[in-house]
């Protein structure tokens, strides 16, 4: 039996059951370490959840290293305790692989596999860096910038980050990458294309689309309304929920009932109904508060025309179209390019332009048939390309790579 650990600064509810169905993998035993108290990697208004898992928790503090971020306190100590043959880590906790002496040290001496697990959306091609920090630079979810290529100093703190990411990548026995640009991305920094392997991104599907199948005939939990919308995320900036309240104030002109449903909690919500307040809206946009309920959610979601995610994200869409729902966003997490198809089951619209957003929203809701060809195709994806299965066939590849 293989023990997979995997570090992370928390446990959000939708990934409790992936990690349960990877322990259910043959000679595969999964084991998790999150920090004690809530980490700086952890954005805001994440809901966490440490119940329903199969396999065991383990808890550390983190602080401040050297280096600038946080990591685990004497891990080396638990990773005696654990044992584990490989470790599945995520930034920016894989950077004490590289800082932390004794921590390589003890890694190399039992020998431990180590993946990094990663999207990585902001995370520039190694011969263009320069080249996106100066055109797009990543943000934070307050949309600040997190480092741009202006003044001296950022460029020489940019060229060290481009060689640090060629030396740790370099450390790991495997990627892990949510995406399929990512592996474009790991490989030009010097990897060996077969240690990059990708994953997928997916919750686990299965409970939403039995519960889909359950409520095709049921009572809907709304009244009905074919100009409804949907949003399902934390109410943070960049999930740009601002946008598409100014979309709804546009769009109410054409018609007159419609309707935007978001669900979610998070620390821009006042300023969301008070922006609702002032486009004269507040009647059109209803905040449901955070949902996590599999079947209340998809209650919602049924009873809603388009899902549309304005700004990022990731998860969100992928319960949306197993619940056969037409799909409209932007620049996503880079997870959006493996399942929204333009034209297909969604359109896409060009960051950040209101104006682009209601042009596709009406289409949608303009076309009943459109819409609703649209979500059968969302749903056929979730069954043929990106599911938890799927997801469960790829973690077997990279489990066979590592451990045969």
């Amino acid at each position: 039996m293989n023990k997979v650990l995997f570090l992370a600064g928390g446990l959000p509810h939708y990934f409790i059951p992936v990690l349960n169905k990877i322990n259910a993998l043959p000679n595969v035993c999964v084991e998790i370490l999150i920090t004690e108290n809530k980490s700086e990697t952890v954005g805001a208004a994440v809901h966490q959840n440490i119940k329903g898992n199969n396999f065991p928790v383990h808890f550390l503090p983190e602080q401040k290293q050297w280096y600038g971020k946080s990591f685990f306190v004497n891990l080396t100590d638990k990773l005696d305790e654990i044992k584990p043959n490989a470790i599945f880590v995520v930034w920016p906790y894989s950077l004490a692989f590289v800082f932390n002496f004794k921590l390589k040290k003890h890694i190399k001496k039992h020998n431990i596999k180590l993946v990094n697990r990663d999207i990585p959306f902001q995370v520039p091609l190694f011969n263009k860096t320069f080249e996106y920090y100066s055109k797009t630079p990543p943000i934070d979810e307050n949309l600040s910038v997190v480092l741009s290529s202006k003044g001296i100093k950022n460029k020489i703190y940019i060229l060290f980050l481009k060689y640090l990411r060629k030396l740790l990548y370099k450390k790991f026995d495997a990627h892990a990458l949510y995406t399929q640009r990512g592996k474009e991305v790991i490989a030009s920094y010097g990897v060996d294309e077969k240690k990059i392997f990708f994953i997928g991104n997916s919750i686990d599907t299965e409970p939403l689309l039995k519960i889909n199948n359950e409520l095709q005939f049921a009572e809907p939990i709304l009244k009905n309304n074919s100009h409804r919308i949907l949003h399902v995320g934390r109410l943070v900036k960049w999930k740009r929920v601002d946008l598409l309240i100014e979309a709804v104030a546009k769009l109410k002109e054409k018609f007159a009932d419609i309707e935007l449903l978001v669900i979610g909690n998070g620390p821009e919500k006042n300023n969301l109904m008070q922006l609702a307040e002032t486009l004269n809206v507040s009647k059109n946009v209803v905040f449901v508060g955070g949902v996590y309920d599999d079947k209340l959610l998809a209650q919602y979601t049924k009873a809603s025309s388009v899902y549309v995610l304005a700004g990022m994200g990731g998860l969100s869409i992928n319960e949306a179209m197993c619940l056969a729902k037409p799909i409209i966003i932007s620049v996503c997490d880079g997870t959006e390019d493996v399942i929204v198809k333009e034209n297909r089951n969604g359109f896409y619209f060009k960051e950040n332009d209101c104006d682009d957003l209601v042009a596709k929203v009406d289409i949608l809701l303009s076309d009943k048939e459109k819409c609703e060809k649209f979500g059968q195709e969302s749903l056929n994806i979730i069954n043929t390309e990106m599911n938890i299965n799927v997801l469960m066939e790829n973690y077997k590849i990279i489990f066979k790579y590592l451990f045969n």
